[in-house]
This record gives structure tokens, sequence and C-alpha cells, in this order.
């Protein structure tokens, strides 16, 4: 991201990525409510997929959950499975 924003600022074109791209599913928990799927459940079942879990600052949990996690994956079925 870096190098492409200087090339931007030198005036040359933004390089191609040298990555694959992703998709990213970003979904969360309550820590007061039960699930289906345990945590350690759905953690063994997506872990080379899963990329973080974050604990939520209390001003963010009350609309977006306490525990966030982020998995990536190339394929759009495999993401819309998630």
């Amino acid at each position: 991201l870096y190098r492409g924003y200087a090339a931007i600022v030198a005036g040359e074109e933004f390089p191609a990525s040298e990555f694959e791209p992703q998709y990213c599913l970003a979904t969360s928990r309550r820590a007061n409510a039960n699930y289906v799927y345990s945590e350690e459940v759905l953690l063994a079942k997506y872990s080379q997929q899963f990329k973080v879990k974050k604990i939520m600052p209390a001003a963010f949990a009350e609309l977006q959950g306490d525990i966030l996690y982020m998995l990536t994956t190339p394929s759009r079925e495999e993401l819309d499975q998630m």
C-alpha cells in the first residue's frame, strides 16, 4: 500500500498487486449470548481462514458485539458458506 502511495505521489501508476485477492468476513458475537456452535468449534473449523479476534471496546460493543472475528478466503463461495 505504501509503495503504491509513493508511486502516485511520484506521478507514477499504482503498481499491480503482488498478492492474490481475498474476500474478508468480519463477524461478531455477544459475550452473554448462547450460540449453537462454540467459539472453539468455529475456530477449529476455520483455522486456515481465521486472521483476527478482537475484544471490542465498550463504546462499540453495544452496537457491534463484544468480540470481533475476521476471516479471509480467496473464494466467494467459501465466504458465503462461512
